[in-house]
């Protein structure tokens, strides 16, 4: 047995000779000591095929996020975000260069190319400043913080992002790409500052730092609840800013805008503002026949560079395919429009083929193939000779210039749902088959992966078994699973090749809670409720902070992370109105008013913040909307008042009377808590209505439209006067001629006195 061993063990040695990666140096201008040198070049022999071209090495190696990996071989000496890269600067008393970016971002591929791959640069860098990098899929807090600085600073943000920091990272220059020499000139501008006026640097990161930290304001709170006039202006402000003939909001770039797209489609069911439902209509048609949809292989990508959603930016993320999935299906629920129902099997097929994992599904798809913007996707003009012209008339399939020049065009389809557009996609395919593909993130975010399933429930919700259940229930249990950590309490926000990331931010938590939600709500299975709750419990242990809820979990915070002073939309709607509605939602399912009453001060700095700034918070516009929607005032005379419910449904949607004509039927019911005992109020209910509806075949006793239930004290003596400041519990089922939510029993104060 031994003569075996030696020889395959010589072999093999051989073998790692042959395949042995060219000899790498340490970054130019740092000191590394030997022994950490050698714990690199271990690392990297791990890790081959990840850490792409150079001649250097640095700490990232020791990392698993793949665009970390992607700056391994830089000659920049970078760190990663952490309590020691931090420490390293303050006892140094040295400035920090921050760059913030993401694997599969075409500008931080640019940068890395002319910027951190260059020696002079890198020189520059590693003499005088500590160099971090930090991947804002892993750690979004800081890149919430910075990026928000920058856009005071330049009214936009972009990645990738670039700072200068002092040793307590605080800002003092934030800009986004910078060129080779732009970049050389300011980092010899604030090594010169540093050295001769040192205390013009404290005066721009004193001033940078307070903006930030004053923002937000202060968070009182606001306990008046929106009123109908105030949701149906900020409706009408948003129309207006709306773009009437391609969709979206007004502006040379469009972005999808999923909290917008939410906005509008529940103001539309409230009725809050005419012309909404054609705004949502216009710019989800205009999407999926335009060019930011992919039509040959599937997939949103990121952004339309014009106004009419025609040249997209490239990259393709998880987080607007879920979204756009769970707009698209309530969408096709609301219209039953044969292009919604294409394009969500569609980008449903994509999602399987591209961005399917073990765990999961992949955060992202690169813009870049082979270092070429756009590559993959775009044709030069011999290759589409082919295509059979009946077919091209029929699909409506168009091209655009691409970019880099070459003569290369993209390709969209007017009517993508046709037959012929299908022909013309499968001949397509087959031609790139043997391509090389752009770049694909692996790692498995938390909270991009929970709104999938949250976007694929509603997939299944307008579609039925095109989109199978048993399938998205599998992914959320393969979800839980490797995201939970039960002997920890923890949730983790990433894996990559087998292993936990960083822990869970607060977007994770919310998401994933408003999925095990969805997922009670369609199977009724007790188990999702109950891991909501275990999740909906460590929200507000770990996360509610002064009355607001953080961006970070208070308890894991040992690396100094920074956070942005308050949230509002961005790609995904802000963590904290998820997390809100996702709180609101379980204490009603689990017929809790101690978590509910927990809620009030969050629920009162969220319409804070929703006043002040409505446009960048539609999804808090959202959440109140609900969570406010039904208006109670006491009302009569002092000494024996009365308590009104006045409740407004969208059109289309009823609940049951209080006396439904078929047993089987839930009944409206109002009971109070023991403030005002049942026994010693009335309820006056309005007239129902009977109406006709599909599943029945017997009239039904039903409340729709707007009407008013009362109650008041009776008892014959008079009044205990106990009705001003008790809680009312609204027990309500609401339906249309299609579909009924869950049960519902709605909790609320009455206001002490009018």
């Amino acid at each position: 047995m031994k003569w075996y061993s030696v020889i395959v063990g010589a072999a093999l040695a051989c073998a790692a000779a042959l395949a042995a990666p060219a000899e790498r140096l340490p970054p130019p201008g740092a000191t590394v000591p030997d022994a950490l040198f050698g714990q690199w070049q271990a690392a990297l022999r791990q890790r081959e095929g990840l850490v792409h071209g150079g001649q250097y090495l640095n700490a990232l190696v020791l990392e698993n996020s793949p665009y970390l990996l992607q700056h391994a071989g830089n000659p920049v000496n970078w760190v990663p975000w952490s309590a020691a890269s931090l420490e390293q600067a303050r006892a140094g008393d040295r400035l920090i260069f921050l760059s913030i970016g993401y694997s599969t971002c075409h500008w931080c591929h640019v940068m890395n190319r002319q910027s951190f791959s260059d020696p002079a640069v890198a020189r520059r860098i590693n003499e005088h400043f500590v160099a971090i990098k930090v991947d804002r899929e892993e750690l979004p807090a800081i890149d919430q913080y910075y990026s928000g600085i920058l856009a005071m600073v330049k009214v936009s943000a972009g990645w990738p992002l670039t700072a200068i920091l002092d040793a307590s990272g605080n800002p003092i220059f934030v800009e986004a790409f910078l060129a080779p020499e732009a970049l050389l000139s300011l980092l010899s501008r604030a090594v010169e500052l540093a050295e001769t006026q040192p205390q013009l640097l404290a005066q721009s990161a004193r001033f940078l730092a307070d903006a930030a930290a004053s923002s937000a304001g202060v968070a009182t709170g606001d306990e008046t609840a929106l009123a109908e006039a105030e949701l149906a202006e900020v409706a009408g402000s948003v129309l207006g800013n709306m773009d009437t003939e391609y969709g979206g909001l007004a502006g040379t770039q469009k972005f999808p805008n999923e909290a917008l797209l939410a906005f509008l489609a529940d103001m539309h069911q409230r009725r809050a503002a005419p012309g909404l439902a054609a705004a949502l209509e216009l710019q989800l048609s205009r999407m999926a026949r335009g060019g930011v949809y992919d039509h040959v292989n599937g997939g949103f990508f990121r952004y339309s560079t014009d106004p009419t959603w025609t040249v997209p930016h490239y990259e393709k993320m998880l987080y607007n395919q879920a979204l756009l999935l769970k707009a698209y299906g309530a969408a096709y629920r609301e219209s039953a429009q044969p292009l919604y129902r294409w394009l969500i099997l569609d980008l449903a097929a994509f999602l399987e083929r591209w961005m399917q994992e073990q765990i999961g599904y992949a955060s992202a798809v690169s813009a870049d193939t082979g270092g070429v913007e756009g590559l993959y996707y775009l044709w030069l003009p011999g290759e589409l000779e082919s295509l059979p012209a009946a077919d091209v008339r029929a699909a409506g399939l168009a091209s655009y210039a691409g970019p880099g020049g070459a003569g290369r065009r993209g390709l969209f389809m007017r009517r993508p749902e046709t037959d012929a557009a299908a022909r013309l996609r499968e001949h397509l395919r087959w031609t790139r088959q043997a391509a090389e593909r752009p770049f694909v993130d692996r790692k498995v975010i938390t909270a991009w992966n929970a709104a999938l399933v949250s976007g694929l429930l509603a997939a299944h919700a307008a579609l039925g078994d095109e989109v199978d259940l048993a399938s998205i229930e599998a992914l959320a249990e393969r979800l839980w699973r490797q995201a939970y950590a039960g002997e920890e309490s923890l949730l983790y926000r990433i894996r990559y090749q087998g292993g936990r990331g960083v822990p869970g931010t607060l977007e994770d938590y919310a998401f994933m809670t408003s999925a095990l939600l969805d997922l009670y709500d369609t199977t009724r299975d007790r188990h999702w409720l109950d891991r909501a709750g275990v999740l909906g419990r460590r929200i507000l242990e770990s996360f509610a902070d002064e009355g607001r809820l953080a961006a970070i979990d208070r308890r894991e915070n040992g690396a100094g992370v920074r956070e942005p002073a308050t949230l509002s939309d961005g790609e995904l709607p802000a963590g904290d109105a998820v997390a809100l509605r996702a709180l609101w939602r379980l204490s009603r399912r689990q017929e809790n008013p101690a978590l509910q009453g927990q809620l009030g001060q969050l629920v009162a700095v969220l319409r804070q913040k929703f006043r002040r700034y409505p446009l960048a918070n539609l999804y808090a516009g959202s959440v109140l909307a609900e969570i406010d929607r039904v208006v109670a005032s006491v009302e009569g005379e002092p000494d024996c008042p009365r308590a009104v419910l006045d409740i407004e449904l969208a059109d289309g949607w009823h609940v049951n009377s209080a006396t439904p004509v078929q047993d089987y039927l839930r009944p409206t019911q109002i009971t109070l808590g023991s403030a005002a005992p049942e026994a010693a109020v009335t309820v006056t209910f309005p007239e129902p209505e009977l109406v006709s509806l599909s599943f029945e075949e017997q009239p039904l006793s039903v409340y729709q439209g707007r009407f008013a239930l009362r109650v008041s004290e009776g008892g014959g003596d008079g009044c205990a006067g106990t009705l001003p400041g008790a809680m009312v519990l609204l027990d309500v089922q609401a339906c249309t001629d299609r579909v009924c939510k869950a049960p519902e029993k709605l909790r609320f104060r009455l206001p002490a006195r009018r």
